[in-house]
């Protein structure tokens, strides 16, 4: 109801009496309670899927496992605020921001206080979890008594109702395992807003003016300067969680401008709500600058801007109120001090914009992205949570329900109560603009939708109590028989009752299809968290540290909890021996939790230009400047001046650099079109139009990736780093996927069916997955399984996860025979090439192979990155690989051009590690290649019942009625009668328990 009374003192009341009077003032509470109760539960059930017995963490989403890391440090370096980090974005570190802020320190208390001062991994863990749905269930008093100072308790209640019952963006964001600050800034919001609420109405009660201040009568400044100055602590609090929070000074900024021009208008002091402004404002402005860390003015970091925009305010509340007196003093018309105040803010603009070019683009740059949906960058857009609603409206129903056009209607009513209203104006003109620009941010991004959903039920606090504006339970139980409900209030009460019903029976089951119960009791960590573990643990557990790569032994120079300053010129001076991992940004912080490894790009998006060039490189050579002039302290793009970058390089030779590579099925497939976008061409430009078979009677025109196999990332990610002479396989995770080009809207790939074949010549599910268990495939478009009319081109069956070590590579030295040119051959007709069977940790065969050319005087070269025999590991500064060679050495054979025989060939090349890691030499000796015996028995290449290396009845190492390669009834490796490999000419390629389908054409 309205604002009721409490009631009159009768200390002879009947127990009837009483308790209806504590019903009358406290019915309120045991709901909020139920509300909390239900807020807290339905976000933390499921808690459980969280937690593993000591086995490790798992939380959702990506920043998860920064706060993850900063909460980490904080709890070993106690009261301390972790700053700058050096253990991601190497080579650069990174300025942590928005993390290790309040929000995390509050969760290292928690666990401190759990952990007795001494927390293991697991109560840490119980601290984050217990504190995300925790802020929650505490964010609803603030929001409910900011709905109950718009005009009704009743109205309070029916806010946070339906912020109880919202499923969208403001829901998954504060349930368990969402180890994020949103929480913490929706519950300080709340609590700053109440408190400028309070302070403001304060202010209208004690009607502070500027002849008070000048009298010092500090008893009649006293009650609106100490809730001012607390308004101005809350901020700086919220501040301290979010430093983006500083959008909130901008609401302020806005509300004063809006507010004191409204009240000179309207005949009334500015003086009063702009005591309000100087005050808070300048407590802000203290309570930041002592918090800063950084120069400039970034909106991400506690840096310059905070301290800086507060000051404006503060000085535009000044200037405001100092102006109105002299525009009365001057009798000037009242419709010109807008118009005076507007030329003011723009000169203020043009001045900062000269004065401050910082400052004036960073306004101008978060004013576009955060509240003007239109002109998003496009690598922006990659990052979903920041793109804009596709269709507004139907987001907006699938986020609130009608509750958003109700808290739309309540808009209009705000402002007229500000503009016309007497008693307290002023907090209705701000809660409208604070409405207004969450409404503006929420439209933005999709992620601010967490904001907005406190706005909607703020705004429908304030419409329901607007309807029940002078409506308030009898002062007494006795008056109940004589309380008389009047037409207007009947006619009040019936609107209320059909807005509440409107707005929360699609909220209640058995209506709403999810509630937050239902959706609760889904959650669990993220995918990529789960995908990337084993990998990770295998980086950290046989690579070695950070600091002692090729036994540099700097190791102790980088504590994982250490504390590092900022250096200077924000680049950080690594030590000989750290090195960083590449992988797509989206996998950093993953890195740097789960591997205790710096990666290069990183979830803030730092260096995610970078790490794009490199994926989508079009050679082995440029990808490798790319990753030295990274070290040399560039940002390589294909645009890059590639003279500029060897410069560069030339001028920085013994810079730590990148020495892993991590790449994912997503990485290559799935999010390879937003890999693109931050470096160009666009990813269709990888792919090109060919005719190809679909079926035995039918072709078409399809996109294939001609260009895109041509990437690092696809040389590396699906052929295994296969003719390349800087990076070797060292790991891949044991769980499989099917990867390959799919069609979608984007690019239209009709691409071959992935299932029931009809000729013969598609590869199933089950035939590629060689009893393996297999995940969802990873495409370019979607997952599997495909639709009826959606068809999958060229197949891989891969490792989830794949890690790489960048080495120099050994190289193979040699000079060709005197009966090499023989004959009509020459040295221009010959090539040399070396191969190497190796076996994975998954036991999966590979074929690494290496081509050349013949040099003019006869000698040849060949880089390899892959030793014979592992006999180096982490004490020795490099990987322990799992992947070995499966023979006792490299096969090299010179060939010419045509032939079907080679010309000379060596066998069993051993090729030392430490050659292979420092570039060593090793000498290679030919001799004339001689066919082996019983050949000319049989037929290697198709012949009908032939056999090679002399086998009985056409077989290839025992298997019955065989051959190799395309032969009629054929096997490879011993399948009995063509066995579970059989290749009927079509392209299929085999290699132990890997398999990569072709494609029929």
């Amino acid at each position: 109801m309205a604002e009721d009374s409490e009631g009159t003192d009768d200390s002879e009341e009947s127990p009837r009496a009483e308790a209806y009077r504590r019903f009358r003032r406290w019915y309120h509470v045991p709901v909020l309670a139920l509300v909390m109760g239900y807020v807290f539960w339905s976000r933390f059930q499921n808690y459980d899927a969280f937690t593993r017995e000591g086995e490790g963490v798992w939380l959702q989403a990506v920043d998860s496992w920064y706060h993850w890391r900063a909460t980490n440090w904080m709890v070993e370096n106690p009261p301390s605020v972790l700053g700058f980090d050096p253990w991601t974005g190497f080579p650069d570190g990174w300025t942590a921001g928005q993390f290790g802020t309040l929000f995390d320190q509050i969760v290292a208390t928690v666990a401190l206080v759990i952990g007795l001062g001494n927390p293991s991994e697991s109560q840490i863990l119980l601290a984050a979890l217990v504190t995300i749905p925790a802020l929650a269930a505490l964010a609803v008093i603030p929001i409910y008594v900011l709905g109950a100072k718009m005009g009704s308790r009743v109205g309070g209640l029916a806010g946070v109702g339906l912020l109880a019952l919202f499923t969208g963006q403001i829901f998954v964001r504060t349930t368990a395992g969402q180890f994020q600050h949103h929480v913490a800034e929706v519950f300080f919001m709340s609590v700053a807003l109440l408190a400028v609420v309070v302070a403001l109405r304060v202010a209208e009660r004690d009607l502070p003016i500027w002849e008070v201040v000048l009298q010092r009568d500090w008893d009649a400044l006293r009650a609106t300067t100490v809730y001012s100055a607390l308004a101005g602590v809350a901020i700086t609090l919220y501040l301290w969680t979010w430093p983006p929070a500083v959008f909130f000074v901008g609401i302020l900024g806005l509300f004063f401008i809006s507010q004191l021009t409204v009240d000179h208008y309207r005949g009334r002091s500015p003086d009063h709500v702009a005591f309000v402004g100087i005050v808070s404002m300048l407590v802000v402005v203290a309570g930041t600058a002592i918090r800063v860390q950084q120069s400039g003015f970034s909106a991400t970091s506690l840096d310059y801007l905070p301290p800086a925009l507060a000051a404006l305010v503060a000085g535009g509340c000044l200037f405001m109120a100092w102006l109105a007196r002299q525009w009365d003093a001057r009798t000037l018309p009242r419709l010109g001090y807008p118009v005076a105040i507007l030329v003011a803010i723009l000169a203020t603009l043009l001045v900062v914009r000269v004065a401050i070019p910082g400052l004036f683009d960073t306004l101008v740059g978060n004013i576009s992205g955060r509240l003007v949906w239109i002109g998003h960058s496009a690598d922006a857009l990659t990052v979903q949570e920041v793109a804009p609603p596709e269709n507004p409206l139907s987001f907006m129903r699938d986020e609130y329900g009608l509750a958003f056009y109700t808290g739309l209607a309540a808009l209009p009513v705000l402002a007229f109560r500000g503009i016309f209203g007497g008693k307290h104006r002023s907090q209705y003109t701000l809660v409208a603009v604070w409405g207004l620009v969450l409404l503006s941010m929420g439209l933005t991004q999709i992620r601010f939708n967490y904001y907005l959903a406190v706005g909607v039920a703020v705004l429908n606090a304030a419409l329901v109590g607007f309807f029940l504006s002078g409506i308030s339970l009898p002062e007494t139980a006795e008056d109940f028989p004589e309380y008389q409900v009047t037409q207007v209030e009947a006619y009040q009460l019936l609107t209320v009752a059909m807005v509440l019903l409107l707005v929360f029976v699609p909220l209640l089951p058995p209506v709403a299809s999810n509630t937050p119960m239902d959706l609760g009791s889904q959650t669990g960590p993220s995918q990529d968290a789960v995908k990337w573990e084993e990998s990770n643990e295998w980086l950290q557990e046989n690579t070695p540290a950070v600091g002692n790569y090729g036994g540099a032994g700097n190791a102790e120079q980088m504590d994982y909890n250490g504390r590092y300053d900022r250096p200077a010129d924000g680049s950080y001076d690594y030590p000989d021996g750290a090195y960083g991992v590449m992988t797509w940004w989206d996998y950093g912080h993953l890195v740097t939790v789960q591997a205790e490894r710096i990666p290069h790009a990183n979830p803030f998006q730092q260096h995610a230009r970078s790490a794009s060039a490199f994926l989508t490189a079009q050679n082995e050579s440029t990808a490798e400047l790319y990753l030295d002039a990274i070290a040399a302290g560039e940002t390589p793009t294909h645009e890059s001046d590639k003279a500029t970058l060897r410069e560069a390089v030339e001028e920085n030779p013994d810079e730590p650099g990148i020495q892993y590579v991590m790449i994912d099925d997503e990485s290559a497939m799935s999010k390879f079109p937003a890999i693109t976008e931050w470096t160009g061409p666009d990813y269709i430009d990888y792919l090109s139009r060919e005719e190809r078979s679909i079926s035995q009677n039918e072709s078409r025109e399809v996109f294939v990736g001609d260009e895109y196999v041509d990437t690092m990332v696809a040389n590396l990610y699906l052929d295994d780093a296969r003719g390349l002479e800087h990076y070797r396989l060292v790991h891949e995770a044991s769980e499989y996927v099917i990867a390959g080009f799919v069609n979608n809207a984007q690019a239209s790939i009709p691409v071959r069916r992935l299932g029931n074949a009809t000729n013969g010549s598609w590869a199933t599910v089950q035939e590629l997955g060689l009893q393996r268990n297999i995940n969802l495939a990873r495409v370019f478009g979607q997952a599997l399984p495909l639709g009826p009319n959606q068809y999958m081109y060229d197949p891989y069956l891969t490792s989830e996860v794949k890690t790489f070590e960048r080495v120099e590579g050994a190289t193979l030295a040699g000079e060709i025979g005197e009966n090499a040119t023989a004959g009509n051959t020459t040295i221009d007709n010959l090539s040399v090439s070396a191969s190497l069977s190796l076996e994975t940790g998954t036991n999966r065969s590979i074929q690494y192979q290496q081509t050349g050319e013949v040099a003019a005087d006869g000698t040849f070269e060949l880089r390899v990155p892959y030793p014979t025999e592992e006999t180096l590991g982490p004490e020795d500064g490099y990987a322990d690989s799992d992947v070995l060679a499966d023979e006792p050495g490299y096969e090299i054979t010179l060939e010419e051009s045509g032939a079907e025989n080679p010309v000379e060939q060596a066998e069993n090349v051993s090729v030392p590690e430490l050659d292979v890691q420092e570039g060593g030499t090793v000498a290679v000796d030919l001799d004339e290649f001689v066919p082996d015996d019983g050949e000319d028995n049989g037929t290697d290449n198709g012949g009908e019942n032939g056999t090679e290396n002399g086998g009985e009845n056409g077989t290839e190492n025992g298997g019955e009625n065989g051959t190799e390669n395309g032969g009629e009834n054929g096997t490879e490796n011993g399948g009995e009668n063509g066995g579970n490999q059989t290749d009927t000419g079509n392209e299929t390629e085999t290699t132990g328990a890997s398999a990569r389908v072709a494609g029929a054409s």
